[in-house]
């Protein structure tokens, strides 16, 4: 993210420059990065489009239609052999790392301009056919892979045998490759089994039924799979061209995407271990290529590699994940993916890079954010200051007075100005706090595997940080207190008390250590001091009287529980002391007042299953004929004999049956739902 500073203006035919200035702000971009490339292109000046096309590349290394497009540019104004040998470069740089058909089908033409059939001859075409099973093997597996198999079968009937010898590994050649075909699913596998039952037909006769028998138990399983993989790759768009942040339209497509993946996990062709890894392997990286901003691709990703086999497959790993983090360089579980892995394998140096650049990365969005709220702060100074005030005199009981009249426009702009403020408070608070758990992470980490020593650094440069919270301090004084370290634990705690005393998720924090320890006199003069502290915060406050009612409850003694409790009263009298009763004995996760006595509670499964049961319709209406309403009803009958008679109103069965379950209003400390659109809701019915 770039400085919140104004940029220089460009001049309106200056497209390149406009576009670049849009890459400061947001370098992953993709459908900027597009439109540069169409620009830069249209030049036509070599050295800026591979400038464009590599800067591209390196923040986008698996893009597999950029990598085409940059490869056909150099073919199309390739002559010597110096240039070829610049697109042979390229092809390495890609090849076996992005599974693109696309690319593939440029690399044969690339291979087929290099070794020229007419003048290359026999020696050419074996080349050639080489790159086609090389491609077949890469990309052959994909569902919409037909061209290039339409293109090696097109090649090898282009051979002209001038021997009987050539004409049988022609043949052999070709039933080979259509036996390859049968047993992957592609789009149009019937066509194929048509071509190849006409091909043997028309090879040999006689054998023909023999060759046909064996493939066609084969071709029928993979026959039923091809419409089960069509569906789940229905709706695939493969050149989507994701933002950053996703759009609702790029979630769906991450459906899809999931979907293939966990298709293939599930085996369906029923394939041996390596053939399977393949499928599942290649849908990631499709998946990757197209819905790169989402982490969890990625993550998924590596996860799967790791679980094949870890050791074998590290360096790949690593790439992926630093691939997947370019993309996602503020993405936490690809951060810590990475840095675990590193962590296993003893690579210290790279594991601490990951914390590193995750830090700087989300830094840099604060300071970001800070920087703009100065500006804005700057700005409402400066309105309160010219503020346009005129001096209206008026007589009023002959006194003049005077009254400020405040322009409108600055009232409203400083409106915005302090609600946009309080949006970005909020913002670097979790930035703040978001930045404070990655050094947590990374203080954790260099503990494990270097020492107590390195990690303290990290503590030092975490509490540089402007926005660092206390868990940080929380953190700290764990690895220290687990060090056998208890002295500089608890002055790390206190350190902490001192910036972070009004926080009330810090002072239990620090008080539950003071108990863990047996230190309640400690303990007890935090809680003084925090209340102190906590004066005019009254739902902080709240938390800590009940916190330490519990304390007290569990570690002390009942008299001081109710002077605690009677202290909680005067500071908030109109409070239900039930509930902060109820809040005392609520124990892991279960409140037995809740449950028994405020009718919220669970019922067993056969209380569940079987209805209330029904009293006496005698009994229900003697209980409403009883109610305070109905005597006020009867009484002003009475005095006002004109009214006529009514009948006692009857609640229905399933309405008392409601009625009797319902908790007590007074049970209720917020408003559930509005009372009065709900009327109006059954209104209109």
């Amino acid at each position: 993210m770039s400085s919140a500073t104004t940029k220089r203006k460009r001049l309106a035919q200056d497209i390149i420059g406009q576009l670049e200035d849009e890459l400061q702000d947001d370098n992953l971009n993709m459908t900027i990065w597009m439109k540069l490339i169409e620009e830069v292109s249209k030049k036509d000046k070599a050295e800026d489009v591979r400038n464009v096309y590599e800067r591209f590349l390196s923040l986008f290394p698996n893009a597999g239609a950029q990598w085409t497009s940059y490869i056909n540019y150099e073919l199309e104004r390739a002559e010597s052999q110096q240039e070829f040998q610049r697109i042979e470069g390229l092809f390495a740089r890609c090849l076996t790392k992005v599974y693109h058909v696309d690319l593939w089908k440029c690399y044969l033409v690339y291979v087929r301009r290099v070794h020229n059939m007419i003048t290359g001859g026999e020696s050419a075409r074996g080349v050639v056919l080489k790159a086609f099973s090389f491609a077949v093997d890469n990309v052959g597996i994909d569902f919409f892979s037909d061209n290039l198999w339409d293109e090696y079968l097109v090649f090898i009937d282009s051979w002209n045998p001038i021997s009987s010898a050539e004409t049988f590994a022609k043949t052999d050649l070709k039933r080979s490759v259509f036996r390859r075909i049968i047993g992957t699913p592609l789009n149009n596998l019937e066509k194929y089994w048509q071509m190849y039952t006409a091909f043997e037909n028309e090879t040999n006769p006689s054998t023909s039924r023999k060759f046909i028998n064996e493939k066609s138990a084969e071709y029928m399983k993979v026959r039923s799979v091809v419409q089960e993989l069509a569906n789940v790759t229905s709706g695939l768009n493969r050149n989507l061209l994701m933002t950053k942040e996703p759009l609702p339209s790029d979630f769906k497509q991450l459906a899809v995407w999931k979907r293939w993946i966990a298709w293939e996990l599930s085996n369906p062709l029923k394939l041996p271990d390596d053939p399977h890894r393949k499928r599942v392997e290649y849908s990631f990286k499709q998946a990757s290529q197209v819905v790169r901003f989402f982490p969890e691709i990625w993550f998924n990703y590596v996860q799967f590699l790791i679980t094949v086999s870890e050791q074998l497959n590290f360096e790949v790993i690593t790439e992926i994940s630093e691939m997947g983090l370019t993309s996602n360089p503020d993405s936490f579980a690809l951060t810590y993916q990475i840095a675990e892995l590193y962590e296993k394998n003893m690579k210290h140096d790279s594991m601490k890079r990951c914390y590193e650049r995750l830090i700087e990365h989300l830094t840099k969005k604060y300071n970001y954010w800070s920087e703009l709220e100065s500006q804005l702060n700057a700005t409402l100074e400066e309105n309160k200051k010219e503020e346009d005030v005129e001096e209206v005199s008026k007589d009023d009981d002959d006194t003049e007075t005077k009254e400020k009249v405040v322009d409108s426009a600055k009232l409203v702009e400083n409106e915005e100005i302090k609600k946009r403020l309080g949006e970005i408070q909020l913002t670097k608070k979790n930035l703040g706090r978001a930045i404070t758990a990655v050094y947590c992470s990374h203080m954790k980490s260099t503990k494990r595997c270097i020492g107590g020593k390195e990690s303290r650094t990290i503590f030092a440069e975490a509490r540089k940080f402007a926005g660092v919270t206390w868990h940080i301090y929380d953190d700290s004084a764990m690895i220290e207190y687990y060090s056998n370290d208890l002295k500089l634990a608890l002055r790390t705690f206190k350190l902490a008390f001192k910036y972070f005393g009004t926080e009330v998720e810090f002072l239990i924090r620090y008080i539950d250590f003071l108990i863990l320890n047996k230190d309640l006199a400690n303990a007890k003069s935090v809680f003084e001091t925090s209340v102190k502290n906590l004066a005019t915060q009254e739902g902080p406050l709240r938390l800590l009287f009940k916190k330490f009612m519990k304390v007290e409850l569990n570690y002390g003694d009942l008299s001081s529980v109710k002077l605690l409790e009677k202290r909680y009263q005067e500071s908030f009298p109109n409070d239900d002391m039930l509930q902060v009763f109820q809040s005392r004995y609520e124990e892991a996760g279960f409140d037995g007042i809740r449950e028994f006595d405020l009718h919220h509670g669970f019922k067993n499964e056969e209380s569940q299953s079987q209805p209330l049961a029904e009293e006496p319709p005698l009994k229900k209406q003697n209980a409403v004929a009883n109610n305070t309403d109905h005597f006020e009803d009867a009484n002003i009958r009475e005095s006002s004999p004109g009214l006529p008679i009514r009948d006692p109103f009857v609640v229905r069965d399933e309405i008392y049956n409601l009625l009797r379950v319902l908790p007590k209003p007074r049970y209720y400390t917020e408003a559930i739902f509005d009372a009065e659109k709900t009327v109006k809701f059954f209104e209109n019915l």
